[in-house]
């Protein structure tokens, strides 16, 4: 009975299914026996392909076990102001302060080997904040949001700037991590009355455009909206002083086109003048 059991430990040892080669160990091997240079890089390819596989597969670990230690983030901030525009709203929410949201998850997501970082980026008047979290084997997410610049209150360029940054950057990192699938209040500074283009301007707007031929598509591309109605209030002036710097474009041209017709029929005419003069030599 002994012997048999020993022989049946063996049996067992033996049938176990043998672990796959990795890549890089496939390559080794090529290596020690002469491989071709095409070979070796198609393995090469295979240990990238690898690499960036297994990276993918820990930063998933890593991101749902800190998701899973991610607390309820509070909103212990409150803003609430009156709009200085005639007929607008006020304005009046919550929201989760960005340096309490990051005290909050640094440390967790650390834990589990993550990073965040941001980049930004501001073009005609829209600001885009990029939000990426980053594992130690290398792999990476990114979210990106872009918004006007918030032009609200008193700020100055530069404080209007960092305020729609601060905002930006709250966000991305809440949807990076996949923490505001809730309504968030602090959204309805978006549509609130009174926020993006009035009625009677867009109107006007539109009048102006298609006087002068202007796409309305073409146009809210340029102004980095996906329609006029969606334009921000504060964007107003810009929309209109864009369509004046279009007409005076366009007049300049159709003067300067006058002045070389002109110039041209004045010397068709002087030409013409002294052909018959010379023409008449008796005369």
């Amino acid at each position: 009975m002994p012997t048999g059991k020993a022989v049946s430990k063996t049996v067992r040892k033996d049938l176990q299914p043998q672990q796959a080669p990795t890549p890089m160990e496939m390559l080794d091997r090529a290596i020690t026996s002469g491989a071709d240079i095409e070979t070796l890089t198609k393995l090469m390819d295979l240990q990238e392909r690898w690499e960036a596989n297994a990276s993918k597969k820990a930063f998933d670990v890593a991101l749902s076990a800190a998701k899973s230690e991610l607390p309820i983030l509070i909103k212990s901030k409150r803003v609430g102001f009156e709009s200085k525009r005639a007929g607008g709203a006020s304005t009046n929410y919550a929201y989760a302060d960005l340096a309490e949201v990051t005290r909050t998850v640094n440390p967790i997501l650390t834990k589990y080997g993550l990073s965040i970082r941001y980049e930004t980026g501001v073009d005609s008047g829209m600001v885009t904040v990029t939000c990426i979290i980053t594992h130690v084997e290398g792999y990476s997410v990114r979210n990106s949001l872009p918004a006007p610049v918030d032009n609200s209150g008193n700020k100055n360029p530069i404080q209007a700037v960092g305020s729609t940054v601060t905002y930006l950057q709250r966000y991305t990192l809440l949807a990076a991590l996949g923490l505001a699938s809730d309504v968030d209040d602090d959204g309805r500074r978006a549509t609130d009355a009174g926020d993006t283009i009035s009625e009677k301007d867009l109107k006007k707007l539109q009048a102006e455009l298609m006087r002068l031929s202007v796409d309305e598509t073409v146009f809210a591309n340029y102004l980095s909206v996906e329609k006029l109605e969606a334009l921000p209030a504060e964007m107003t002036k810009r929309a209109f002083d864009a369509i004046k710097a279009k007409e005076r474009k366009a007049q300049k041209t159709e003067s300067s086109k006058q002045e070389k017709d002109d110039g041209a029929k004045d010397g068709g005419v002087a030409a013409g003048e002294s052909g018959s003069s010379n023409g008449k030599p008796g005369s």
